[in-house]
């Protein structure tokens, strides 16, 4: 099932001059790339009027000029009317043309997901709950599902262009990057090698961008934090726990094959008894995920009803000593693998997301204070520990950013360019 718009915790945000290009890290090497470049800087609003872009890029005017003017003639952008300066006269304001279509944003968990509409200029159109657990059905069952569910919300949408350009699917689950499927997830493992982009474009007749959902978060961070806050590994602790690495220059940091942020597997010094759903014994998923926390409290207290990570909170809420303690502990076991992280790759910022962070201010000082006294001094000198800045909507954006970027890429202005010498 499905619940319109409601997102318990989150409201959509202003992204108005998010970081969706780094200016000072791209530099355009053809024509299509300078059009992209221009189009991105206009879709994050980081530069909506001919001033402005060649400010950011230090095109010349007459260049700025011909590239816009071709990008209106083609359909692209469009003027949205006068836009009043701090000084002198009121200049056109320029906007991605609504024309373009629209993207399709799916941010999925194990027992829910957030499914968004948003137009190319990093706007939230329209937003739906989908309730529907991954473990419960088969993969296509669930991708048919979820592409209903996507046509039924596109059909709600009023004076809008009936086209979708994209579709960005995060899941949580690691993504071989060379293949474009999920590997072995453990939490989902029906999903192993599944070809889930042929499969969903063919439903919604649109290219399918497949994205680990941790990834998707730490982009979602990056673009709406300041560009001094990156590197950003960002932490999601659900049903699993996983991670995603922002790099300095704003890209998601895969490794080589997909695997880079799969810390919900690294063995911890206290759970060497815990059997994971991996296969594996005393990974930190085990011990420290919401389902990890419930196991372990039914171990220490059968006659416990708690089911769900809400249960949980209450429980700490109303002073249960030993969901505080599994809590206590968990925190400090994420904290002692966070460790080791800052020492390999010197993160400037940890943002720790999931419900489960709604339990206490506790539950994060654990984190801190485990990584502090984990990591090497030089690698927490200038460390900040945070939980999100976005909270729920965190993976919603970071995927709205994905999917803006292909849609306005250089790909698809290398094909508009060959097209016009026909």
């Amino acid at each position: 099932m499905s619940t319109e718009t409601s997102v318990a915790g989150a409201s959509p945000l202003s992204l108005t001059g998010t970081n969706l290009i780094d200016v000072e890290k791209v530099r355009a090497t053809s024509r299509s790339e300078q059009l992209s470049r221009i189009c991105l800087l206009i879709a994050s609003g980081q530069a909506q009027t001919k001033a402005s872009i060649g400010r950011a890029t230090g095109l010349p005017r007459s260049s700025i000029s011909s590239d816009v003017e071709y990008l209106m003639r083609r359909g692209v952008l469009k003027k949205e009317g006068p836009m009043m300066l701090d000084r002198g006269r009121p200049a056109e304001q320029l906007t991605i043309s609504p024309d373009l279509g629209v993207c399709l944003v799916a941010d999925i968990g194990v027992a829910h997901g957030i499914l968004s509409i948003a137009d190319l200029s990093m706007n939230l159109l329209l937003q739906r709950r989908f309730d529907t657990d991954l473990r419960l059905l088969s993969p296509l069952e669930y991708l048919t599902s979820l592409a209903q569910h996507f046509w039924d919300m596109f059909n709600d949408l009023p004076h809008m262009s009936r086209r979708i350009a994209i579709c960005v699917l995060g899941l949580p689950a690691r993504i071989d990057v060379q293949q474009n499927f999920a590997v072995r997830p453990p939490n989902i493992p029906q999903w192993d090698a599944f070809d889930v982009v042929t499969a969903l474009s063919g439903l919604l007749e649109c290219p399918v961008i497949l994205e680990d959902d941790a990834n998707l978060r730490a982009l979602g961070e990056a673009i709406y934090l300041a560009k001094e806050q990156r590197p950003i590994f960002a932490v999601k602790i659900g049903t699993g726990i996983g991670a995603g690495i922002v790099d300095e220059g704003g890209s998601i940091f895969h490794g080589y094959d997909g695997a880079a942020g799969e810390i919900g597997h690294i063995p911890i010094s206290k759970g060497s008894k815990v059997v994971c759903g991996c296969g594996k014994v005393g990974c930190l998923e085990a011990v420290a995920s919401v389902t990890g926390m419930i196991n372990r409290l039914h171990a220490a207290a059968p006659d416990s009803t708690a089911q769900t990570v809400e249960d949980l909170i209450s429980l700490v809420r109303a002073g249960d000593s030993v969901a505080k303690q599994i809590v206590h502990e968990s925190g400090l076991a994420i904290g002692e693998v966070l460790a080791s992280m800052c020492n390999a790759i010197n993160p400037r910022r940890i943002v720790v997301s999931g419900l489960i962070t709604q339990v206490s201010d506790n539950f994060l000082a654990d984190i801190r204070t485990s990584v502090y006294q984990r990591a090497r001094p030089l690698a927490t000198r200038n460390l900040i520990v945070s939980y999100s800045a976005i909270g729920e909507l965190a993976g919603t954006y970071g995927a709205m950013a994905l999917g803006i970027r292909s849609a306005l890429g250089p790909g698809r202005f290398g094909r508009v360019i060959d097209e016009s010498h026909h």
